[in-house]
């Protein structure tokens, strides 16, 4: 389901000569799948990068917030001082004011 890309067959013979001679060995093997020349391989890992970044910090924000509302209610089971509660809500929100205080700043 993607549209093909035409390489000129010079550019073809400079790329696959750099990417032997190990220019390109930083780069992830996947980001070069169904891609065009050199260009499209740096766009793609890229954005491989970019989305590995925005899991990592989304699963981190869910553990952050997890732990703390499950802090909060054995507080609340211990019969301890009344302790706030985060609602389900609360934490949709705090999960996504993080995510895009984090994706600010990863931007910038």
């Amino acid at each position: 389901g993607r549209a093909g890309k035409f390489v000129e067959l010079e550019q073809t013979i400079q790329d696959f000569g750099e990417l032997l001679d190990g220019k390109y060995d930083h780069l992830p093997e996947t980001a070069f799948y169904m891609q065009g020349d050199i260009k499209d391989v740096f766009k793609a890992a890229e954005d491989m990068e970019r989305e590995i970044a925005e899991k990592k910090a989304r699963e981190a924000a869910e553990a952050g917030l997890g732990a703390q509302a499950e802090a909060a209610q054995e507080g609340a089971d211990e019969g301890a001082e009344k302790t706030e509660t985060l609602s389900e809500f609360d934490i949709a929100v705090k999960r996504a004011e993080d995510y895009v205080k984090h994706a600010k700043g990863f931007l910038e």
